[in-house]
């Protein structure tokens, strides 16, 4: 390769670089298992029913096309029109009141809020 070659296969690697947003020793992704985690954190200790899955739970990336009401951290939200992480947990009172599903998103990993139970 001759000298002009370089300096342009250079800068192409320099511009990739900068572009590829990395930070060493750094991920923004969490695991299936890392979310899972955090919405037992939010759930475990509430009320005298027994989460059934807690290691095994269903996680699931998903946009909430349409109305749909949970239990946020200030009273009821709607989530229609977010992305967000859906972890949804088997209990004891399943029968009685459906599974609890925790909504997380999928920037920052907060809870969100819980669906309604009835």
């Amino acid at each position: 390769m001759n000298y002009k070659t370089n300096i342009v296969l250079f800068s192409v690697i320099i511009i990739l670089i900068s572009f590829s947003g990395c930070s060493y020793g750094e991920s923004s992704d969490k695991s299936p298992e890392e979310i899972r985690s955090l919405a037992y954190e939010h759930v475990r200790g509430n009320g005298d029913e027994r989460i059934l899955n807690e290691d095994t739970a269903q996680v699931v990336r998903v946009l909430i096309e349409e109305e749909h009401q949970i239990m946020g951290r200030e009273g009821a939200m709607n989530i229609q029109g977010r992305e967000v992480f859906k972890v949804t947990f088997t209990t004891s009172n399943d029968d009685l009141l459906g599974p609890i599903r925790v909504y997380l998103d999928v920037d920052t990993y907060d809870v969100i809020g819980v669906d309604y139970r009835f």
